[in-house]
């Protein structure tokens, strides 16, 4: 076994309950103290599908493509294909795409029926656009009612559910959503994506209750953002990359409850953390 990744998810009671709930599969545990657990039996079972509202795309949008694929691919150790603006080496499918907005994370989510998810996002006040089919699925773009850009998508039965924290080094672990009306979010995003919320430890603050990867809110801010967490081996190595690549470390690393992390900006001014988990 390995402890890893975020805690903030319901716990066992005890550690009897860990062999009641493997039984013959692999499969991640928080234990009551917010550790995260892989723990591994015999193969042979199928694993879980992608659910509802969960993360099964991600793009970090920047001004300059071919900057940020060098200053990430030397950060993270991601293998950029310009071809296809994708991220080769990412277990959740990851891209680089140019914008001329303010640098983002945009993200698609899974959703059992696009035309069910586009009523939804016109009800809750969002803009639906166009669909499109691709390689991932039945894609729809829309923006929410904070005018973020994101998209849903009908996956294929084949894809599998991401990892709770990303399933290692280069992936992406949580999901920082920084909008300045907390509870229009909630209300838009629990209506399209059935998402659900509790409380954070900061005022204002909202974790998203049963998407993976994990994800939460942050009211009152000043500017909207969507913040990328990715995990890193060696969180002082990777700090000194940042640096080395000509990127900000803004605080940190910092030891928190579940891992040590640290908060910086690339060398176009995007903000992400650092997650040694």
């Amino acid at each position: 076994m390995r402890p890893c990744r975020r805690h903030g998810t319901t716990a066992p009671s005890s550690s009897a309950n860990l062999t009641k709930i493997i039984g013959n599969l692999t499969a991640t545990i928080i234990d009551p103290f917010g550790h995260r657990w892989l723990l591994s039996g015999p193969a042979g079972m199928p694993v879980a599908g992608i659910r509802h509202g969960a993360i099964g795309y991600v793009s970090v949008w920047t001004p300059d493509v071919e900057r940020a694929a060098a200053f990430y691919g030397r950060v993270l150790g991601w293998v950029y294909d310009s071809a296809s603006q994708q991220i080769t080496n990412s277990e959740l499918p990851t891209g680089i795409s140019a914008s001329a907005a303010s640098p983002t994370l945009f993200c698609c989510y899974a959703v059992a029926d696009v035309p069910t998810a586009r009523a939804a996002i016109a009800e809750a006040g969002g803009v639906p656009g166009d669909v499109r089919r691709t390689d991932y699925g039945v894609v729809l773009d829309a923006t929410d009612p904070h005018g973020v850009a994101f998209a849903v998508f009908e996956p294929p039965a084949r894809r599998n559910r991401p990892e709770l924290n990303g399933s290692g080094p280069e992936d992406l672990s949580y999901v920082t959503y920084q909008v300045p009306d907390s509870a229009a979010f909630r209300d838009f995003y629990g209506r399209v994506l059935g998402w659900t919320f509790e409380p954070g430890r900061v005022a204002d603050g909202w974790q998203v209750v049963g998407p993976h990867p994990m994800a939460g809110a942050a009211g009152g801010s000043a500017h909207l953002a969507t913040v990328p967490m990715w995990t890193v081996s060696d969180i002082d190595a990777a700090v000194a990359r940042v640096r080395e690549a000509g990127g900000t470390v803004l605080s940190g690393p910092t030891r928190q409850p579940y891992g040590v992390t640290a908060e910086c900006t690339d060398d176009q001014g995007a903000r992400f953390y650092l997650g040694e988990l």
